[in-house]
């Protein structure tokens, strides 16, 4: 059985790391994130707070958090190329009631919002694990 988003319903793919075969790491290719993208607004959004915010939280200021838009992936992978850092805090969800943890920017993810709002695209990587 594949395990499925619980905000679009899609089949969740696994991903793949630096440190597989050949094959695999031919994937882990640099990304590119442009101005403007979900990138930039999500990190833009992270970098507007001290405490840090939630994924779900940081998705509703940025009017990311409608039915079909995984906006917990683009958080993900906003952590995976260690431009947000999970701050060490929690808070409650305030739809699921959970705990969840709280991020904030880095100092990389600083340096990367700063050319993004000069417009420029910035190609970013998953470091090596």
């Amino acid at each position: 059985m594949t395990d499925t988003c619980i905000t679009c319903g899609r089949p969740l793919a696994a991903t793949t790391r630096t440190n597989d075969p050949d094959t695999s790491g031919q994937q882990a290719k640099p990304r590119l994130i442009k101005v403007g993208s979900q990138h930039h607004r999500l990190l833009r959004q992270y970098g507007n707070t001290v405490l840090g915010l939630s994924d779900r939280t940081c998705a509703r200021l940025v009017q990311m958090d409608a039915p079909g838009v995984c906006f917990w992936k683009r958080c993900s992978e906003l952590r995976q190329f260690h431009l947000v850092a999970p701050t060490g805090r929690t808070a409650t969800d305030h739809v699921t009631g959970r705990e969840v943890r709280l991020c904030a920017i880095t100092e990389h993810g600083r340096r990367t919002l700063e050319r993004l709002e000069a417009g420029q695209p910035v190609k970013v990587r998953q470091p090596n694990e």
